[in-house]
């Protein structure tokens, strides 16, 4: 989690753009899907895990509107990016770090919300094994 967020930074101080928009992406969804685990108590099947199913299991899950609605902005911005059909310049690259930190910032403030902090902990620590 940590890990992907430091590759995006080493990957934009040697310009490599849109590497760093590939990893900030993933530690996005790292924390969408330990978000999701955390609310739920477990995770879509493995062919449902993507995030329009985290986005719709959080909006049933009763995550605040703000969540849904930056997961959805960096969910089109993700798709090409990740199959690699788009490149990222510098400027893109900022703007999407800067966007994806406002949405691990707005899961955790929701997190807070809902005083769900130590099961989102431990959702974090299961992920790997799930």
């Amino acid at each position: 989690r940590v890990l992907f967020r430091s590759h995006a930074g080493k990957c934009l101080a040697f310009d490599l753009p849109t590497s760093c928009g590939f990893h900030i992406l993933r530690a996005v969804e790292t924390c969408a899907k330990a978000y999701v685990h955390a609310v739920t108590g477990a995770l879509p099947g493995i062919k449902q895990r993507n995030w329009g199913e985290y986005i719709l299991q959080l909006k049933n899950a009763g995550a605040h509107e703000d969540v849904t609605d930056l997961l959805r902005i960096l969910k089109a911005k993700r798709n090409p990016l990740m199959h690699p059909y788009d490149n990222l310049d510098v400027d893109e690259a900022i703007s999407l770090l800067c966007l994806c930190q406002a949405g691990m910032d707005t899961i955790a403030e929701d997190l807070r919300r809902r005083s769900l902090e130590v099961k989102f902990k431990e959702s974090l620590k299961a992920l790997p094994t799930l």
